[in-house]
């Protein structure tokens, strides 16, 4: 969105706001959508300050309202580690981006292409934080669970299977990025030949051959050690989601995956 539009949508977002809150009370998850707009107008301004108490409030009543382990919660987590990387401030957003992943691995499993998402933004604060071996083992999972979606898509048609790889392109050339930087140029060259899988995708469908898009590229030991510490607290997590009744107090999880960033931290 350009600046005039974004200083435009900002009168026209603070109203809305104002409307839901008179109409629904100031705890209503409603009132958070509009408070997540709001920020989304100052974001798009680069006020990153003033954006960031409005989705903390934002997380706070979804966490009120829909519990800790909600899919809303976890894109509340989400946006506000997304404020804090356009403050400068990657260290704070790492483990609100872990516990987002967490969540939504748990709520919606590991393939789902929302969790794909937010492990590729977990995977690329870790890069910019100069920590490669996580940061290669969560774009590699991020990468795993886009390859299984593309396996749908491409049942679909070439066209649908083609946009969608566009719009996911970005993973996987952060993830050969983070590669090549480690010296491991095979890896890096393996990840970018995904991207091409789908100008295959005539000749295996004519020829039954085994479909391209299954692909999946494997984990080192470390980074099969981080990916496992992640999925037990994400386990956790979703157990905690299923025995949740009115959410009172964070749960144990998301203090796990405090810990678990400040570790990923301190390496």
């Amino acid at each position: 969105m350009h600046s005039n539009e974004s200083e435009r949508a900002l009168p026209i977002n603070r109203r809305a706001l104002a409307i839901w809150e008179d109409a629904l009370g100031p705890d209503h998850p409603v009132t958070a959508t509009g408070l997540i707009n709001l920020a989304g107008s100052f974001i798009e301004l680069d006020r990153f300050d003033e954006a960031l108490p409005l989705e903390i409030r934002a997380l706070s009543i979804f966490e009120k309202t829909k519990g800790f382990t909600h899919p809303f919660t976890a894109n509340a987590l989400s946006n506000i580690g997304s404020t804090y990387v356009g403050l400068g401030e990657g260290e704070r957003a790492l483990p609100l981006q872990l516990r987002a992943v967490a969540i939504l691995e748990g709520r919606l499993g590991p393939d789902h292409p929302e969790t794909a998402l937010k492990l590729a933004q977990a995977g690329v604060n870790l890069y910019e934080l100069h920590l490669l071996d996580p940061a290669a083992a969560f774009l590699k999972a991020s990468v795993n669970a886009y390859q299984s979606t593309r396996a749908r898509v491409s049942r679909i048609d070439r066209t649908a299977l083609t946009e969608y790889t566009e719009s996911i392109v970005g993973a996987y050339q952060r993830l050969a990025e983070v590669l090549t930087d480690q010296g491991r140029l095979s890896e890096a060259q393996m990840v970018l030949d995904m991207l091409k899988e789908d100008e295959q995708f005539d000749f295996i469908r004519r020829a039954g051959d085994a479909d391209p898009r299954r692909t999946r590229i494997g984990y080192t030991p470390t980074e099969q050690k981080w990916i496992g510490r992640y999925r037990e607290i994400a386990d956790r997590l979703a157990a905690l989601g299923k025995e949740e009744q009115t959410p009172t107090d964070t749960p144990s999880g998301g203090c796990e995956v405090d810990v678990l960033a400040r570790h990923l931290q301190n390496l």
